[in-house]
């Protein structure tokens, strides 16, 4: 039972949003205007970051928040990485070389007593872990990386770890351990996420796929009229800032979610989100058919999404915050949105987003074409979505038809309109520019409610 000394200090602990929002709000601004003026393409990464970076100033989260950045070798994933991991805080904890079996200790050429010192697990507790490149966890034997993700499955509930070995017995931490966890790699196998599938939605990614750089990008570069390094420089130096002040007006702990509204309308949203999320991730294989060329899916194994629903909403009331905002708006929602179709698999992502920009029944080869495959790849794709139940299909039709289903046509009304006519001569856009413009994050810059598009449209 708390006393009232006790109860006293928690009230002055707590801070007050009316005094601290406005400073919030002022270097946040301020932080916008240099990220952008020298890298606004990463913007949008950097704000999902500091989002998920201030999970760990709430008082009442329960679960720890895992958001990776996934890209191509070369897209700019690990520099807002970088730049929040050595702003010089105690609040960030770094490990270039990480593997799950350090949460927990059982080294055999360390006594038993001494290992304590060497486990990771205690260490990120109430801090945020920045792996820098995780390419190395998602890649191996299948029976390693289940052993792999079981361990991570088991921390990121947020209940400790307890492992047991021959050498040292049964040991570890019986405990609450939430905390924020960043990193980068480049994109996850099928493989990977049918693993994730049997485990669980735990891990959250943000695709960072922009457009590629052009001859006269690399041009720049080496004439010098693109000062990166200086960039760099300025950039980093405005997120210590930023995180410094922050984190001096909202401490580690001291806020709950509650201070953070959602409204109704944007709740559902960001629910109907959850429910693709889970389905599209959701775990299903082949049986055995008649002949090879024959699809015979086993029942699909979709999880249930609250542990989802409760990662998304702490990452939204992050977002707000970040901004100032004791509300979950607009562009807090594109943010989620953004989250939810990177975390799902490439290839069915891409097929859903084309979805996304049809009315009606569609073919398999108009989705083929937006989606840049081929029509056989398509049509198994769409297969799997009647599946998983995203889709309805009239198979008993030549060619077969597929629809949205109605529950997830909401998500449509957020996708920009698939462009019909190309006037003035104006090439189509790109694949991976109608990707960005459907899901990207739009408002890279919010001036009275303008969103710009990033550099290059």
């Amino acid at each position: 039972m708390e006393t009232g000394n006790e109860i006293i200090d928690e009230a002055l602990k707590k801070p007050d949003l009316e005094i601290v929002l406005p400073q919030i709000r002022t270097a946040y601004g301020g932080l916008r205007e240099i990220v952008t003026k020298h890298f606004p393409s990463l913007w949008p990464q950097l704000h999902a970051f500091l989002a998920a970076t201030v999970s760990i100033c709430w008082s009442d989260a329960d679960l720890p928040v895992a958001l990776i950045a996934t890209g191509p070798s070369g897209s700019g994933k690990t520099e807002p990485l970088m730049w929040i991991t050595r702003c010089g805080l105690d609040i960030t904890v770094r490990s270039d070389d990480f593997t799950p079996a350090s949460f927990v200790s059982h080294a055999a050429n360390v006594k038993k007593e001494k290992l304590e010192k060497n486990d990771l697990l205690p260490r990120i507790k109430d801090k945020v872990f920045c792996t820098k490149e995780l390419a190395p966890l998602f890649s191996g034997r299948e029976d390693e990386l289940r052993t792999s993700f079981a361990k991570l499955t088991t921390v990121l509930d947020g209940e400790g770890l307890l492992t047991s070995s021959g050498t040292h017995g049964t040991r570890g931490y019986n405990e609450r351990i939430v905390f924020a966890w960043l990193g980068a790699t480049t994109p996850p196998s099928n493989k990977i996420f049918n693993l994730m599938a049997a485990l669980g939605t735990r891990l959250f990614f943000f695709s960072t796929d922009v457009q590629p750089p052009r001859a006269q990008d690399y041009a720049a570069i080496i004439k010098g009229e693109k000062k990166k390094a200086r960039g760099k420089t300025e950039c980093r130096e405005v997120v210590t800032n930023y995180l410094g002040q922050l984190f001096d007006l909202i401490p580690v702990r001291s806020l709950s979610t509650d201070s953070v509204k959602v409204p109704d309308k944007i709740a559902n949203d960001i629910g109907l989100l959850c429910e693709a999320l889970t389905r599209l991730r959701g775990g299903i294989s082949l049986g055995e058919g008649i002949s090879q060329e024959e699809d015979r899916y086993t029942t699909p194994s979709i999880e249930h999404g609250w542990r989802a629903a409760e990662v998304l909403a702490t990452l939204a009331k992050g977002s707000a915050l970040t901004r100032g905002s004791q509300s979950v708006e607009k562009v807090d929602y594109e943010m989620i949105r953004h989250i939810c179709l990177s975390s799902m698999p490439e290839t069915r992502r891409k097929v859903f987003e084309a979805l996304l920009t049809q009315e009606g029944a569609v073919k398999a080869e108009t989705i083929a074409k937006k989606a840049n495959m081929a029509k056989k790849t398509a049509l198994h794709y769409l297969k799997e979505l009647s599946i998983l139940g995203v889709v309805d299909s009239a198979t008993d039709s030549e060619p077969y038809l597929f629809t949205l289903k109605d529950e997830f046509q909401g998500l449509r009304q957020h996708t920009t309109p698939d462009p019909v006519t190309v006037q003035n001569s104006q090439k189509e856009p790109t694949q991976t520019q109608l990707s960005i413009e459907n899901h990207y994050i739009q408002c890279v810059t919010q001036n009275d409610g303008v969103c710009e598009l990033p550099e290059g449209f």
